[in-house]
């Protein structure tokens, strides 16, 4: 059976992006997004959804700030390591975006048309 890694999520940056420059020129721009998760049946916000955005190599990220929303086109991908404490196996997920992937993107939401996203 193939499979096909691909996720696709709207959502505000909780901080300003991140970047790390590296010596061959590479960069990453790293920032956690609030997904909107809808409403409880009693009509009450459910908390949002976090996730970090790991995005290689795309310049326009670098211009993002707190509280923009942006819509992201990437793969899910997880961080793996050994605890330095307790040598214990550890994980987290991430969204990767790489701009010599065909299909990922990032992209600014325009203001006018955030609050008719969020009304679904």
């Amino acid at each position: 059976m193939n499979t096909y890694n691909h996720i696709e999520v709207e959502g505000n940056l909780g901080f300003d992006p991140q970047i790390k420059y590296f010596e061959s020129g590479a960069f990453v721009v790293e920032f956690n997004i609030a997904i909107y998760q809808g409403k409880t049946r009693d009509g009450e916000s459910k908390p949002p959804c976090w996730k970090t955005v790991k995005a290689w190599g795309f310049e326009q990220a670098t211009n993002l700030q707190k509280g923009d929303k942006v819509h992201v086109i990437g793969q899910f991908g997880v961080d793996t390591w050994n605890d330095r404490e307790t040598g214990k196996p550890r994980q987290k997920d991430h969204i990767f975006v790489n701009s010599k992937f065909q299909g990922h993107s990032i992209e600014l939401v325009p203001r006018q048309s955030q609050h008719a996203a969020d009304e679904f």
